[in-house]
């Protein structure tokens, strides 16, 4: 009996410690200010390739999960987590000796899908697979909407890269048009919670 006591105990200790723990601070959608990202290549996007007066080297490549696409008379180029001019000179150098000065340019011509997960008070919590430059609200209507018990203005986006933040919104600034929050687009990785 004394190890059940001794075991409530811990446990009614780590519930109160619980409500304790730090939280990350937030800032509020509308005050967010991110960096330009630097685009890179990722597996699953598509990327244009274009190899100035040689049409049998150019076109559209899917980049697959291994991070290359295969390229006519070079075979696998690794380009995933390059920048396209970083690619693009990858590729120049890989043709030198099959083309007399190659001029390569590369562009993402379609972005990969992301991968965002969403928790808590939501119809159905779960990863979503999302097209580029998706945002919360979209997020939020593929989880079926929120739940009649949810926070409307404790809506956060957990994103790691490129430091530890948390993002926060208001239904109401979401369904109402408020620009700031509207324009936000989710990463990959990142993480919606409902409270």
């Amino acid at each position: 009996m004394a190890g059940f006591d001794r075991g409530l105990s811990w446990l009614l200790f780590a519930v109160a410690m619980s409500g304790c723990a730090p939280q990350l601070p937030y800032v509020w959608a509308r005050d967010f200010r991110t960096e330009a990202e630097v685009l890179k290549i990722a597996g699953g996007d598509r990327i244009s390739v274009l190899v100035k007066n040689q049409a049998q080297l150019s076109g559209d490549f899917e980049v697959r999960t291994n991070g290359t696409y295969v390229q006519p008379l070079v075979g696998e180029v690794p380009v995933a987590g390059l920048t396209p001019e970083q690619a693009s000179t990858r590729l120049a150098a890989l043709l030198k000796g099959i083309v007399i000065d190659p001029l390569v340019a590369i562009s993402i011509s379609v972005g990969h899908n992301l991968s965002v997960s969403v928790i808590g008070e939501v119809r159905t919590p779960g990863t979503l697979t999302l097209p580029q430059g998706e945002g919360v609200l979209g997020a939020l209507a593929r989880s079926g909407g929120l739940t009649d018990f949810a926070d409307e203005s404790g809506i956060y986006v957990i994103r790691r890269q490129p430091k530890p933040i948390r993002i926060r919104f208001r239904y109401d600034y979401l369904l109402g048009g408020d620009l700031p929050s509207l324009e936000f687009e989710l990463r990959d990785g990142d993480v919606v919670v409902v409270e």
